[in-house]
């Protein structure tokens, strides 16, 4: 994502900072910003969190995401398309296999990974 993050980045022509923290390196720093995944993209206007994403995002979301550091325009999706898609799409897989093979173990993943396929939707900022 680096170089994608960058990229974009470069487009707003200094117009948005970017800051880099590194939630291994800096867990009380990662806590203080409620950064429960990554990567996490937090998207502040005048100190104010406007958009926040968790995961892989594509070039699109993320000139959203800077779009929104620039102007103030709030915006409640937290997560990517493309994560969303990902972690739904496993959830299906597991249902489908908790319903084949009867194994409930199965059909706790499944109800897991939707729940984390949509828990920014029902998750308080």
């Amino acid at each position: 994502m680096k170089p994608l993050v960058d990229a974009t980045s470069e487009e707003f022509g200094g117009k948005v900072a970017l800051v880099h923290v590194d939630a291994a390196a800096e867990p009380g720093k990662a806590a203080e910003l409620g950064i429960r995944g990554v990567p996490t993209y937090i998207a502040q206007h005048d100190g104010d969190e406007v958009m926040r994403r968790t995961g892989r995002m594509d070039r699109g979301e993320l000139e959203a995401l800077f779009a929104a550091a620039h102007s103030g325009a709030a915006s409640s999706a937290r997560m990517g398309a493309t994560d969303r898609t990902l972690r739904l799409g496993a959830a299906l897989v597991f249902a489908a296999a908790a319903a084949i093979t009867a194994t409930p173990a199965l059909g706790a993943l499944a109800v897991a990974a939707a729940a984390f396929g949509t828990w920014d939707l029902v998750a308080r900022r």
